[in-house]
């Protein structure tokens, strides 16, 4: 619970997420269909409040905000960064079974 965070949604607009605005939820119970997330979550909340954990849920236009800071903020990192081939990434290393 601690890195999820779930998308406020109406009912209607479940089936455009396929349930990936309750992501929680979803982490918690992966083999559960999507169309029992939303029960699910609100059992999640409700044990979240009975032992004090913090249960993460934005609104869609601060979650799509938070995104887009973080795409942007990632972003920029990435330009300060120096370029390096593939042959000298921990990708190259991964995937030679290197280290």
């Amino acid at each position: 619970l601690a890195t999820s965070m779930d998308v406020e949604s109406c009912w209607w607009n479940d089936w455009f997420y396929g349930g990936l605005q309750w992501q929680a939820a979803h982490h918690l119970f992966p083999r559960l269909p999507r169309h029992s997330l939303r029960r699910a979550r609100e059992k999640v909340q409700e044990l979240c409040r009975e032992h004090g954990l913090e249960y993460k849920s934005v609104g869609w236009w601060e979650g799509n905000a938070m995104v887009i800071r973080t795409l942007y903020h990632t972003a920029m990192r990435a330009r300060e960064s120096k370029p390096m081939s593939l042959r000298d990434s921990e990708i190259w290393k991964a995937l030679n079974a290197e280290g």
